[in-house]
Order: structure tokens, then sequence, then C-alpha cells
């Protein structure tokens, strides 16, 4: 199958994302500048930052999230791969105990979500009404498709704060690669521990390789990873401050 011309289909991509990512970060995505660079062949953005707090579950919340530079390489009909990179990404994410109100939020949704999905179920048979996609989700399936053969993502300094209450968890990496072989990379990764503004390092930095390959003679997938020798520290303090994260989200 030949390959599709991703950077001719921008306007359909920024219909369908844009609204979604304008919602949250900031500066808005302009569509004029969009397009431009889209059919150019390469999306950049600077100073991205979350505009608004975003729940990924009760307990469970992104409070900030800043990106000083982002690069999008489109792929073209010549094979090119979608290759995604940041630098300097820094991502706070909050955790609270949840409460039993939000215990019963959480079931009533999902109740409702299943009785409209039932609903649409019965009511797509009665009808018989055929399921087919749309062009424009087929078209969405071939572009995704062809964009995640070759996918490259790389992510230079990226620090990611977890807290919880009075403390956090706090991992630093250096760089973060994922291209396509199939290997995945973090390299000098840092993490410590805070309690009332007071920081215990865990673990000094050390890199993590993983890459899965597949022995076409067997047909078996191997996984390999290679760790770096490292240092583990645990004190009382890191391990009541992780036991206690551990409760929460369990």
């Amino acid at each position: 199958m030949s390959n599709f011309n991703f950077r001719l289909y921008g306007d359909q991509i920024y219909g369908l994302f844009a609204g979604h990512l304008n919602k949250y970060i900031s500066p808005d995505i302009n569509k004029e500048n969009f397009l431009a660079m889209f059919k150019g062949g390469r999306l950049k953005y600077e100073n991205l930052s979350l505009k608004q707090k975003m729940e990924i579950y009760p307990q469970i919340a992104i409070n900030s999230l800043s990106i000083k530079n982002l690069f999008i390489d489109i792929p073209d009909e010549k094979g090119s791969s979608l290759k995604l990179n940041l630098n300097n990404v820094f991502c706070e994410v909050i955790i609270t105990n949840i409460t039993e109100n939000q215990v019963k939020d959480i079931l009533l949704k999902e109740r409702k979500s299943l009785v409209e999905a039932f609903i649409k179920s019965a009511f797509d048979k009665i009808k018989k009404k055929e399921q087919s996609k749309s062009f424009l989700d087929s078209l969405l399936d071939n572009l995704i498709t062809q964009a995640l053969n070759g996918f490259n993502i790389t992510i230079n300094n990226l620090k990611l704060n977890i807290k919880y209450m009075n403390t956090s968890f706090i991992l630093n990496i250096n760089n973060f690669l994922f291209d396509e072989k199939g290997c995945i990379a973090f390299n000098k990764i840092y993490a410590s521990y805070n309690e009332n503004s007071v920081e215990y390092t865990i673990v000094k930095e050390f890199d993590i390789r993983i890459l899965l390959t597949k022995n076409e003679m067997n047909n078996i997938n191997i996984l390999q990873i290679n760790i770096s020798d490292f240092t583990l520290e645990l004190n009382q303090k890191i391990y009541f401050g992780l036991n206690n994260l551990i409760d929460c989200l369990s």
C-alpha cells in the first residue's frame, strides 16, 4: 500500500485535535500558523503550558505542565516518519485521598455509561443499522497506522514532580528516547524524595535501556533490559512516604 502524504491533511487533523488542545494548552494553537507549518513538514512551538488543572482520575490530576520547545516532524508520501521532540519538560502531578462522595460519583458515572452503551447497542440492532466507518474515520486510521510505523520520540530534560500532602517524589530524566527499532532508553535518571522542603536522594544517576526484538527463526519476541549500576537509598522517611502514596492509590 502506498504511503499517504500526511501534510495534505492538516485541516482535518486540526479540526480533530485543536479544540481539545486549546482548552488546556497555552498559547492557543492558531489555525493558519498550524496549517502553514503542517504543510511545510514541521510543527514548532515554544513555551507551552497548562491553562488549568487536568483531572486524570478523581484522586490524580496534572496541576501544571510546561514545555520549553516542541517539534513534530510530519510524514510525507516518501516514507518519512512521525518524529516528536520535546525539550525542558516539567510536569507536576497532585495526588489526593479519594472521598466517599467521589466514589459514589464514579459508580454513578460508570452505571450511566453502561446504560447508555446498552441502549445504543439495542437501538442499533433494532434498526439493523450497519456499522460503517466514515471517510474521516478511515482516513484517520490509515494516517495513524502509517505514522506509528517508524515513530520516534525524544524528550530532553524531563522533570516529574508527584505531590502528595506535604511530600513529593521527584524524578529527573536527562534524556528519554523511543525509536522505530523498538528501543526505549532512559538516560541519567535521578530520583529524590522531598518532605517539608527537605530533600533526600533515592537513586543517583543511572540508565535503563529496553529493546524488544523478534527472532524470525523461532517467531518469538525477545525482551532485553539493561540497567546500569546504581545505589538505592531508602531511609525511614522515604519508606513511609512511599508506603502512604501506595496506600492512597490502592
